[in-house]
């Protein structure tokens, strides 16, 4: 009796979806990262700041390394690096890196934010072979 009463209840909830009011990092948006990870202080330095917590990055480009036991996505910018999430996406990643490192990625994923540092977690990555065109994606 209760799950038929749980079943009805979701049923009769709304659905939403989640990444309908997510913000989106657009393709080859290396200068918008940038941008949303440094501005300017009143000294003229740079600060670092945080990227909201689901902020979605797609098909970016960059460059994996690896630092001890930890791998990090270097954009445009190498002082704007990404310390990446565990996953089997990134055990991927580690297994080509292992072999062939500093080459070119196209990677989606999403920001995340912990103890005021942001984090990727990869939905996807695409190593790219250099010189060759980057073709559009839906």
């Amino acid at each position: 009796m209760a799950l038929t009463a749980l079943a009805a209840f979701w049923e009769a909830a709304p659905r939403v979806n989640a990444q309908q009011d997510q913000p989106r990092i657009p393709r080859r948006g290396a200068a918008s990262l940038d941008a949303m990870l440094s501005r300017p202080s009143g000294n003229g330095q740079e600060e670092t700041k945080q990227v909201r917590e689901g902020t979605l990055l797609s098909n970016q480009l960059g460059e994996f390394s690896m630092t001890g036991d930890r791998i990090s996505f270097h954009m445009a910018d190498p002082e704007h690096a990404l310390d990446v999430l565990e996953n089997l996406a990134l055990e991927r990643v580690w297994k080509v890196l292992k072999d062939t490192p500093n080459r070119q990625w196209s990677v989606s994923g999403t920001i995340t934010e912990y103890r005021n540092r942001n984090y990727l977690l990869i939905q996807r990555a695409v190593l790219r072979v250099r010189g060759a065109p980057e073709r559009a994606t839906p």
